[in-house]
């Protein structure tokens, strides 16, 4: 079943405990046509700022700017407002063909990316190219070994995921990298945030994952 972002939002306050601020799209009341509006203009103008407005439709209809790109159908859900939202088109696939969007959700910065390959590859395979990148960025990552959450049905695509540790500013933080097919895309997701609340990005994570690869709903 497809979610909301304040309800895997919710999820996710249960396990890290964030501080209210950087919850705000958890709430118990419906989002009134002003706050709507101010999430579906705030979309626009990411897609704007990024020059995507052919390649994404805004289908906001939450507090939280949503914009659906029309040819792998993902959406990207982004935290109102935050600093970190933003949408880019990357590699040197025809334009459309390889895209990435970012934010900021309970401190943990999550980069989705939508790639449709010239030639196939697997999960595995774009996973490793995801671990080679991390380690070049972070030559200091090393395995996360701590608890994990799979949400998973028997049925769901397969998601192949490797958790690190490495240190930002000084800091060690926890760090999860995904990858999983999607008709004819790959879908990589990154998140990074707190080591002491790894349970929360990877429960965000994966969470995020199978709401994606959900088959929709009839």
């Amino acid at each position: 079943m497809r979610q909301t972002l304040s309800a895997l939002l919710a999820a996710v306050a249960l396990l890290c405990l964030a501080p209210a601020p950087a919850l705000a799209t958890v709430s118990t009341t419906s989002p009134s046509a002003a706050e709507i509006a101010d999430a579906r203009a705030e979309a626009d103008a990411i897609a704007a700022a990024a020059g995507v407005q052919d390649l994404f439709d805004n289908v906001t209809d939450s507090r939280a700017p949503a914009l659906r790109h029309r040819a792998s159908g993902v959406v990207c859900t982004f935290e109102p407002h935050s600093p970190v939202n933003r949408i880019v088109i990357l590699g040197d696939l025809a334009r459309g063909d390889h895209l990435g969007c970012s934010t900021r959700i309970a401190g943990f910065v999550q980069s989705l990316y939508m790639t449709r390959y010239s030639e196939p590859m697997s999960a595995d395979q774009v996973l490793a190219n995801s671990v080679i990148a991390i380690h070049q960025v972070h030559p200091d990552a090393r395995p996360y070994t701590g608890e994990t959450i799979a949400l998973q049905g028997p049925t769901a695509p397969a998601i192949k995921t490797a958790r690190f540790i490495f240190k930002v500013q000084g800091v060690d933080e926890f760090s999860r990298s995904s990858a999983a097919g999607h008709g004819d895309w790959m879908i990589t997701l990154r998140v990074t945030g707190p080591l002491d609340n790894a349970m929360a990005g990877d429960l965000l994570s994966e969470a995020t994952l199978v709401n994606i690869l959900a088959p929709p709903r009839r």
